[in-house]
């Protein structure tokens, strides 16, 4: 039994280490959709600098009239989704491109994965993931309750073997106690004989006066 449930927690703490990993790998891709989000807009800054026929540096001049002094390179880097991109400075490029505040995070990109179908196979993915992570699951509590069972049917087998030990042992002691009693009463009796016998032959008469007077009595 000892190794039986050695393995079992061997193999509860392989599965939970396994369920870990596979958490730590859905947050991983989780957190890499999100992020794919800066590169999306990234695109987007460059297409409408490009449809405008602007260079980095001229979208750079733009925006440092509205207070914005980025340089070239953080241009750069932003249409590279290497530099996040605050929201402030998505406003003020959708401003100096002549279109609403947040027209950054609705317009579609030319030649790009739309938005939706990027989130769809991200959610299939994920669902693949948390179907994964509930079968590991599964199966750990598959031994949690094989472990349980045979821990308590080895309890309730050792309760009921001491419960029998206990009434054997009340029972060997109330025989072992009858029996010296029984004991006691015959040595009695027998000392009474004894004392009869030699009083009898010390003083019969006594021994016959004795007898009648208690048969008198009876």
């Amino acid at each position: 039994m000892t190794n039986s449930a050695d393995d079992s927690r061997g193999d509860t703490a392989f599965f939970q280490a396994a369920a870990h990993e596979e958490l730590a790998e859905g947050r991983e891709a989780l957190r890499e959709g999100f992020e794919q989000h800066e590169k999306i807009l990234g695109a987007k800054i460059r297409q409408l600098r490009e449809e405008r026929r602007w260079s980095q540096s001229d979208l750079a001049d733009q925006l440092s009239r509205l207070g914005f002094d980025l340089h070239q390179t953080t241009i750069a880097k932003m249409e590279a989704g290497r530099r996040p991109l605050r929201v402030s400075e998505a406003v003020a490029v959708a401003h100096v491109c002549g279109l609403p505040a947040g027209a950054l995070f609705w317009l579609p990109v030319q030649g790009e994965p739309s938005t939706l179908e990027f989130l769809r196979e991200k959610i299939q993915d994920l669902e693949q993931q948390v179907e994964q992570t509930r079968q590991l699951m599964s199966e750990s509590l598959a031994t949690y309750a094989g472990v349980y069972a045979e821990q308590s049917t080895s309890l309730h087998m050792a309760v009921a073997a001491m419960s029998t030990a206990e009434a054997e042992i009340v029972e060997r002691e109330a025989r072992q106690a009858a029996v010296a009693r029984q004991a006691e009463r015959d040595a009695a009796a027998k000392a009474r004989r004894e004392k009869a016998v030699r009083l009898a032959q010390q003083d019969p008469d006594a021994v016959l006066e004795a007898l009648n007077e208690r048969r008198d009595r009876l």
